[in-house]
């Protein structure tokens, strides 16, 4: 297990689905990722904060973003919730979803990849873990 002084929760927020990742802030590793309907956003960060107590919550400086604010505020009650951009963080989450399911094989990588122009994979809960990185990689925060 992981100290909590290490864990760093990550939110990817959108209007119908949202990615959340747990990440070690040391190692980068990621821990956990799911992703959950919008609507349920509460519900699962509170089954998450009986598993998990993050040192820091980082969620993307998108859309409607100040919702979760007050959710993520409300569940995790005096964890710091810092914003981060979230560009680019989507095409990011594609690669390394292709990455994952195809298990280091090129012609698994290019057949998902294929598959995945007729039906575009969930890759939300990765762009969450893109979002982790982009705050871990800006260095030490306060």
């Amino acid at each position: 297990m992981i100290a909590p002084s290490r864990i760093l929760l990550a939110v990817d927020f959108g209007h119908v689905k949202t990615g959340i990742a747990v990440v070690d802030a040391v190692g980068f590793g990621l821990v956990y990722r799911e992703i959950v309907k919008t609507d349920n956003l509460r519900t699962a960060l509170e089954g998450l904060s009986g598993s998990y107590s993050p040192a820091q919550i980082v969620l993307g400086k998108g859309t409607g973003h100040q919702a979760a604010v007050q959710i993520l505020s409300d569940v995790f009650a005096g964890i710091p919730v810092a914003l981060a951009d979230e560009r680019d963080t989507t095409r990011r989450a594609f690669g390394r979803y292709l990455a994952e399911v195809s298990g280091g094989s090129a012609l698994r990588y290019f057949a998902h990849w294929v598959k995945a122009i007729v039906k575009p994979p969930l890759v939300d809960d990765f762009a969450a873990y893109e979002i982790a990185l982009v705050f871990l990689k800006a260095g030490p925060h306060a």
